[in-house]
């Protein structure tokens, strides 16, 4: 968890301070709970629902 996090720090870093408004989608099903993290998503997690795989495919 602690290099999934330092991942999205440098992410985050990178773009506010080199292309300030620039989007990178991350597949990463990480959420973290830091106020730096939850204020940069642009749509809420994808969970149950709606889940990025339906839960019927699963039966």
């Amino acid at each position: 968890m602690e290099s999934v996090r330092t991942l999205l720090e440098l992410q985050q870093d990178f773009t506010e301070k080199h292309v300030p408004g620039f989007q990178i989608i991350v597949t990463e099903r990480a959420n973290l709970r830091n106020d730096w993290f939850q204020n940069s998503l642009v749509e809420p997690p994808w969970t149950k629902p709606p889940a990025l795989v339906p839960e019927k495919w699963f039966d």
